[in-house]
């Protein structure tokens, strides 16, 4: 690996982003001139820089610069100069790697029309906390010219790249490997969110596995949908403001950006659902369930002796009315159903019920509890659910 390249540590696997271009460095112009007449926008890095200011004459004498590429759609290429050795065989030693680039990274897409591959590429490092917006210390994502077929073999794998500069456009020339990235859980308010996360139906898929009973598959979800998924996309927003709040290390603050990340790129994915399809989603995937889990840090009660006294008063109050809050909202439809002695026939009846939907809400609501807290005379109308009393047996 060349020095100075910006490389992350995915599945075992560097990143890196590096080439050494040939040419002139203008640093009052911002401008490197490739040996090809090639104009490039360029800037140094800080220790470059310094070594620029101090030592011009030596610094002119640089032919062949080491560099991070950066694209852009209608910029076309911009180099960031990491490096500029004037010792005759070190330059001697990169006039043989001139205008070659070594890619390394996660394809994050491919535009066909376009002959685009998209790649991003990292640091491994966490970088300091008032550093971590700085261009050098950031993900980015490069546009190399050219295709890997295909596609399904590429997209979201690590796969490393050997380009050409060749006038504003890096062209792929060589793929020499590629392997599949390795999703780590990150637990984070008392959900593991899976990590890489990728806007799709597979993500929220392995969102549910490290979260959800292996076993259970379908998950009750109540219209109005979007409205259901609305109320729990609010709590992880809640949970994000929170952690910004506090003053946190560089390595808390980038797990905050990651899961900042991920509630965007679950609401890009649903936003242009139809009700039927996120309907589906949900009782596939039990987003709303996995949601509804995010655990907030409250501040401790100051005066909790005065609880006992409020409990007394409310002695005579049915004990499911004290729980029935603390319910997920998408399941007090039906709580409220199984309080009525409603057999499984009429249950299925209901809107955005059936018999898998049914099956999975009462497998939630024995598991969060709410059974335990009925009274006795309650348990008896909810037990004329075959799925509850199966549900309660099989515990």
């Amino acid at each position: 690996m060349l020095p100075g390249a910006n490389r992350l540590t995915v599945a075992n696997a560097p990143c890196q982003a590096v080439g050494v271009v040939e040419g002139t460095f203008i640093p009052e112009r911002h401008l490197l001139i490739g040996a090809d007449g090639q104009h490039y926008k360029a800037s140094l890095t800080g220790n470059v820089a310094r070594w620029y200011a101090q030592k011009p004459e030596e610094a002119a004498k640089a032919r062949f610069f080491i560099c991070w590429p950066r694209t852009t759609k209608a910029d076309g290429i911009h180099l960031t100069v990491v490096g500029a050795p004037t010792d005759p065989e070190r330059q001697a030693s990169l006039k043989r790697e001139a205008g070659q680039f070594k890619v390394a990274g996660v394809v994050t897409n491919q535009k066909s029309r376009r002959n685009k591959v998209i790649v991003r590429v990292a640091r491994d490092e966490s970088p300091p906390k008032d550093r971590r917006r700085w261009s050098q210390h950031r993900s980015h994502l490069l546009f190399l010219s050219g295709r890997a077929a295909p596609a399904v073999d590429f997209t979201n794998h690590h796969t490393v790249f050997t380009c050409e500069l060749k006038e504003q456009q890096l062209v792929i020339r060589r793929i020499e490997g590629r392997q599949k990235v390795e999703v780590v859980p990150i637990e984070i308010g008392g959900v593991k969110w899976p990590w890489p996360f990728h806007s799709g139906r597979r993500a929220l898929e392995q969102l549910r596995d490290f979260n959800l009973p292996k076993g259970q598959k379908t998950f009750l979800a109540v219209p109005p949908y979007h409205q259901t998924l609305g109320a729990r996309l609010e709590r992880l927003d809640q949970l994000i403001a929170m952690r910004k709040s506090i003053d946190a290390s560089a390595e808390e603050s980038i797990t905050t950006d990651r899961l900042k990340m991920i509630a965007r790129r679950i609401r890009t994915y649903v936003r242009k659902m139809g009700d039927f399809e996120l309907s589906d989603l949900l009782a596939a995937t039990g987003l709303h369930v996995v949601l509804g889990r995010i655990q907030l840090d409250a501040p401790e009660p100051a005066a909790p002796e005065p609880q006992p006294q409020a409990a007394k008063k409310a002695k005579a109050k049915p004990a499911a009315a004290a729980a029935t809050p603390a319910l997920p909202a998408d399941l007090e439809p039906l709580a409220q159903m199984l309080l009525q002695g409603l057999p499984d026939l009429i249950l299925r009846e209901a809107p955005g019920m059936s018999a898998a939907s049914l099956r999975s809400g009462v497998a939630q609501l024995v598991e969060l509890g709410w059974y335990d807290r009925l009274s006795p005379e309650e348990q008896a109308l909810a037990r004329t659910s075959f799925q509850l009393r199966k549900a309660v047996k099989g515990r």
